[in-house]
């Protein structure tokens, strides 16, 4: 009688190193900024930035829409780092609204009536 071969069985890898290599997967490797650059801005430069008035960034940071830091009892400042995900969070719900319903931005769904007459 013949011998069947049978195939070796593959090694079991446990599952602790299985999902330290999995996370390690997934890890983004942190890039120290450029010297010289600032990793938060003031909220006066921040509203600059973004292009509203600085009574607004101080509303919009009350309401969390803005992200800050609070350093001391009042000194405040912005992660540019935040701004740049808050405008670009922005951008790609504008973009799935285009695609949804074929209006320009939300804020043009307004419940207002249309304009009659002259």
């Amino acid at each position: 009688m013949a011998q069947q071969l049978v195939p070796p069985r593959p090694k079991l890898v446990p599952l602790e190193q299985r999902l330290k290599a999995k996370i390690a997967a997934q890890r983004t490797i942190a890039v120290a900024p450029p010297p010289g650059t600032r990793l938060t801005v003031t909220v006066e430069e921040a509203a600059e930035l973004l292009g509203i008035s600085r009574d607004i960034a101080f509303r919009e940071i009350r309401a969390g829409t803005i992200p800050a830091l609070r350093l001391g009892a009042s000194r405040i400042v912005v992660p540019v780092q935040g701004l740049l995900d808050l405008v670009e969070e922005a951008c790609q719900r504008a973009a799935t609204a285009r695609k949804g319903n074929g209006t320009a931005w939300p804020s043009a769904r307004r419940n207002t009536p249309p304009k009659t007459g002259p």
